[in-house]
């Protein structure tokens, strides 16, 4: 007999997406939305290769906490994506890390660490009131002509938004609120759209009521919500230097390695801010572009705007033995495969180089004549950097 799925499918129907603060493994356990089906498919099956006689990872896949659910995604998806390559995948030989060693021929052909990286906490913070008050009012109120716009102005530390008032109110200017043609028609000719601010001792909210067109398929949805907009967070990105932070966390870590395999550290990147440019100055520093030959370098002996690699151009080499960092980017790993890229940048003052046909790389950032770098296949140039946000 078969051992029973992490993820049975369940037997009651659930087609409503989940709330903004729901676990996401909620999603897992009860969505029986064609894509819940193959992303459970897709899991269960990465989770019947992986050694786990204790259960460990398994309570982390079920956890309520989306953090390490997805930490624990990441390393079920790493471990599966190594074994495509070579099936002999060993978790914690010996009872010590790193994470996994590959063998090919009963030899080690590669060693691998998975870290999982999120969003800045304070931004996480700001994103979670305004889900709470959404959720709130999503429960309470349909959309009806109107959706609702939602802005946390301000919340003083240590007060709780009055969720019971703040629905009161939305639920007093809704039914204020004019026929939603005629608020269209003003705003086309230069009003502003209707809005009202909530404000308590610590506590600034403003509701903007934003008119549906006639047709909307939110009219007739028995899941659409009200408030269909996410948090408005952002500022001066620094995920780059969080991300590098990250990585040389992972330096203390004195595991005992073979020094002819190569070592890497697959990051899961959950930070929707954290781009390609964010990758490059984590890795290399604000010197990236002299790797590419853009110009000479500025900051090689100011080890505060080094990367967690460094240039090779001058610098004293550190980090030897790790031959370089994959960065696993795009939607949540397990649940659709094809919209994950591998990115992969190598260490120039790697002791051992990561051979090429270990991972299932994407594009990845080398040397390409001996001293100039760059992305191969060619990879279009980084957005430059600046302030960022999300809404």
């Amino acid at each position: 007999m078969s051992a029973p799925s992490l993820f049975p499918e369940p037997t009651d129907p659930f087609t409503r997406p989940l709330a903004n603060l729901e676990p996401h493994v909620i999603w897992l356990q009860r969505s029986t939305r064609p894509e819940a089906v193959t992303a459970r498919a897709h899991i269960n099956a990465c989770y019947r290769d992986y050694p786990d006689p204790s259960g460990k990872l398994s309570a982390k896949l079920t956890s309520t906490d989306d953090e390490v659910h997805y930490g624990a995604l990441d390393e079920l998806y790493v471990h599966h994506c190594l074994r495509q390559i070579e099936p002999d995948v060993r978790y914690e030989e010996g009872g010590q890390g790193p994470d996994f060693r590959v063998y090919h021929a009963d030899h080690p052909v590669l060693a691998v660490e998975v870290l999982s990286f999120f969003l800045r906490s304070n931004w996480a913070k700001e994103a979670r009131r305004h889900d709470e008050l959404a959720d709130r009012l999503n429960k309470t109120f349909r959309p009806q002509g109107y959706f609702l716009d939602v802005d946390v102005l301000r919340q003083d530390q240590g007060r709780n938004l009055p969720l019971k008032d703040l629905t009161l109110a939305a639920g007093t200017f809704l039914k204020g609120l004019p026929n939603h043609q005629v608020a269209t028609a003003a705003y086309e000719a230069g009003q502003p759209l209707p809005r009202v601010d909530f404000i308590r001792d610590g506590i600034h909210i403003r509701l903007r009521a934003m008119p549906m067109k006639p047709d909307a398929g939110s009219l007739t949805d028995p899941d659409a919500r009200i408030v269909a907009t996410s948090a408005a967070i952002g500022g001066l990105v620094d995920s780059g230097e969080r991300l590098k932070d990250r990585l040389n966390g992972k330096r203390k870590k004195r595991y005992t390695l073979d020094p002819d395999v190569p070592f890497l550290l697959a990051v899961g990147n959950h930070d929707p801010f954290c781009s390609d440019l964010e990758f490059l100055i984590a890795m290399y520093g604000r010197d990236w572009e002299a790797l590419v030959g853009v110009r000479q370098p500025l900051w090689q002996n100011q080890p505060k705007f080094s990367g967690f690699f460094g240039i090779g151009m001058g610098e004293r080499p550190y980090n030897t033995r790790f031959s370089a960092v994959a960065v696993i980017d795009g939607r949540m790993p397990g649940y659709d495969p094809a919209t994950i890229r591998w990115l992969v940048f190598d260490n120039p003052h790697a002791r051992v180089r990561l051979s090429d046909g270990l991972l299932p790389t994407t594009r990845r950032f080398q040397a390409s004549n001996g001293e100039t770098w760059g992305w191969q296949p060619p990879h279009p140039p980084p957005t430059p950097p600046g302030l960022a946000s999300s809404t």
